[in-house]
């Protein structure tokens, strides 16, 4: 019985023993070995899941934020963090080297070796945590970001290739509604402080903006650095104001303000993308920034463009002479160059760029065309021909900008001021012109319209220079050189709108006033026009 009993206790030691064995073994291929524990890291990170990650860290709390802000911060296409080398030293620590690849796209990757420790505790395998564990020589309260650089920025020129946009640093005014008390005394005060300079901001557009905020600070308007030191003391002292220095594309001379402002700022910028550099800084909490990655662009060439500041300057004293919406568009005939645009403030407050894309009649003066031609205005088929051999209906894009010609069909004619202007630049050399607003990217008639016939063509221009020398525009003939016409809408409204057309050497120009009303009319621009032309350009 003994024996038995002894047999019996050496087989259930055998067994324990066994059993002891086969669970060491398993434990070093379960999850809880060092290997497995860095890969299980690397693909938390891989994942973009911070929590996962630093759970497996000897210090989760420390771990996770640091974590957070680089995947947050980072807006990496792909993340690959993989295993160079893991070693432990048979005890209970040892060491790993991981390597990293962050992928931005657009050929932006950070690549780099970080290396750490790792240790046993009690509920198994960890590494050692340090900031320097997610990026080389990354200390505790510092972060990582990924920032665009830019090369030095280019310069806006104008058809003399003289500047006439640049970067500068102006003073942007916001309105931030977590500051804002009394929505509307702010909006009072703002929009009187600014008035001498953007009078459209009314209080009434400023508490729209102010609504539609959704709690983020909104822009209201940028100064430049003499207006800014002027008002500065007034903003200060609207709750909810705050204003910041930035730099910011900005004209020469403000007095050249044009509607196709925007749309060269629009491809200026997108040469700027185009060229634009990369950088990853460590930041530190004083505001120190390490670059430990990145690559910058080469600068982006000058940016030229068609525009002529006397003219541009000449057209808005033009349009700002009348009450009513005006607008006022120009052309270098022989080059097809958009010289100058421009319109009121009463214009502006309508709805997109009247000058390009508000038609309405050509009125009394395609009705004298058509007349100097002989078309019957009751055939459409013939009107809607007239108008396209002057550009009226025809497809005749700028590249950069949203225009339109008008309309020529069986719902009758109706143009633009831009429409207009295409018919005087086409009457002042025979052929429908290739806009151009930046240099070296022309557009052109779309389709197949018809050509101006050459004695068509003379018959015109003959009936401009008789206006202007013993017709309807005698008050015009100081104006040496000029051939016009004008004429009004022909509608059932008491004051209907004007148009005037006009050639003046390598000039062509269309003036639209939307109203005849107090006095306004097409001449009364046209003439302030010319007459700011004559004037010796500013030094």
């Amino acid at each position: 019985m003994r024996t038995l009993g002894r047999r019996r206790r050496a087989v259930g030691v055998v067994a324990v023993t066994a059993a002891l064995v086969a669970g060491l073994v398993a434990c070093a291929d379960t999850p809880s070995s060092a290997e497995a524990i860095v890969r299980q890291f690397t693909a938390s990170i891989n994942s973009r899941n911070a929590a996962s990650a630093a759970n497996l860290t000897d210090n989760p709390a420390a771990a996770r934020p640091v974590i957070e802000q680089m995947l947050q911060d980072l807006p990496a296409e792909d993340i690959d963090y993989s295993i160079e080398q893991v070693a432990t030293t048979g005890g209970r620590s040892g060491n790993v080297s991981l390597e990293a690849e962050w992928d931005f796209g657009k050929d932006r990757t950070w690549r780099y070796t970080t290396d750490s420790q790792l240790t046993q505790l009690s509920i198994g395998w960890r590494l050692v945590w340090s900031p320097s564990l997610m990026a080389p020589n990354l200390d505790p309260g510092e972060t990582v970001h990924l920032n665009r650089t830019d090369a030095a920025p280019p310069t806006v020129l104008d058809a003399a290739g003289d500047p006439y946009m640049q970067e500068q640093q102006v003073h942007q005014v916001r309105l931030d509604p977590a500051e804002v008390r009394d929505p509307a005394e702010t909006t009072r005060r703002l929009a009187a402080a600014i008035e001498p300079v953007a009078p459209l901001l009314t209080d009434g557009v400023l508490a729209s903006k102010l609504a539609g905020a959704e709690g983020k600070p909104v822009d209201v308007v940028a100064l430049r650095a003499g207006d800014y030191a002027v008002l500065e003391g007034t903003l200060n002292a609207i709750p909810g104001v705050v204003v910041a220095e930035e730099p910011k594309l900005v004209l020469v001379n403000s007095l050249t303000t044009s509607p196709v402002t925007g749309a060269i700022t629009e491809r200026w910028q997108a040469s700027r993308d185009r060229t634009a550099g990369w950088e990853i800084t460590i930041d530190g909490p004083d505001g120190a920034r390490n670059r430990v990655a990145g690559e910058q662009g080469p600068p982006p060439p000058d940016l030229s463009t068609s525009i002529d500041p006397n003219v541009q300057m000449a057209a808005r004293n033009g349009v700002v002479g009348v009450a009513q919406p005006a607008a006022l568009v120009a052309f270098r005939p022989s080059t097809g160059q958009l010289v100058a645009v421009a319109q009121n403030n009463q214009a502006n407050q309508q709805k997109g760029v009247i000058a390009f894309e508000q038609d309405t009649s050509p009125g009394v003066i395609f009705r004298a065309f058509l007349e100097a031609g002989g078309v019957d205005q009751g055939d459409k088929d013939a009107v809607a021909e007239a108008a396209r051999q002057l550009g009226i209906g025809v497809d005749i894009p700028v590249p950069g900008l949203h225009v339109s010609t008008g309309s020529a069909g069986d719902d009758g004619v109706t143009a633009t001021a831009y429409g207009m202007a295409v018919a005087a630049s086409t009457i002042a050399v025979g052929a429908l012109p290739h806009p151009v607003l930046f240099t070296g990217d022309a557009g052109g008639p779309e389709g197949d319209p018809p050509a101006l016939p050459g004695d068509l063509r003379d018959k015109y221009r003959a009936m401009m220079h008789e206006s202007v020398q013993s017709g309807a525009l005698t008050t015009l003939r100081r104006h040496g050189g000029l051939d016009a016409l004008t004429g009004q809408v022909v509608s059932e409204e008491e004051h209907p709108p004007s148009w005037l057309i006009g050639i003046r050497g390598d000039l062509a120009f269309a003036v639209y006033v939307g109203s005849t009303g107090d006095g306004s009319n097409s001449v009364i621009v046209a003439d302030q026009f010319l007459r700011s032309l004559e004037q010796p350009p500013a030094e």
